[in-house]
């Protein structure tokens, strides 16, 4: 099946396979050679299929510079929607949620992103996603009541 955008079954599993590698070598000597492989993989595949949503949000996920990583997401979000593609949208408005409640701190951001997570939520159910929703709403209110006592 490969991705909703169009990456074939062969390629998606290879990536898959070497994004497992950078996080099974985390914090190990190993760690930067594996993200080489792996961003050398997202170069090669983009050349090939172009900026597809799931190729952006990958290489967003897994940068370590949160200006690149948010300016990606928000790219492969926009690319998405222009083509329609839910299952990428729900992914990307997860990961950007994530990422203005853990990293940013931003939490009009994060409200915003969460509303649209819900809102793909609507359109495209994923149970993980939604217990995901579920704890990101928990904790904005509980970041809310600490804020205006």
């Amino acid at each position: 099946m490969g991705t909703a955008d169009g990456i074939n079954d062969e390629d998606w599993e290879h990536l898959q396979d070497l994004a497992a590698r950078v996080c099974g070598t985390l914090g190990s000597e190993e760690e930067q050679a594996s993200r080489r492989e792996f961003c050398a993989c997202l170069d090669q595949m983009e050349r090939k299929y172009g900026p597809l949503p799931s190729l952006l949000s990958t290489r967003g996920d897994f940068s370590e510079d949160y200006e690149e990583k948010e300016d990606l997401l928000h790219r492969a979000y926009a690319a998405a929607i222009a083509i329609g593609d839910r299952k990428n949208s729900l992914y990307i408005a997860h990961s950007l949620t994530e990422l203005y409640m853990a990293e940013l701190l931003s939490l009009e951001d994060a409200r915003t992103w969460l509303d649209r997570l819900d809102t793909h939520l609507v359109e495209t159910f994923d149970s993980h996603y939604a217990d995901d929703a579920k704890k990101f709403r928990k904790q904005l209110k509980k970041l809310d009541s600490i804020g205006n006592p």
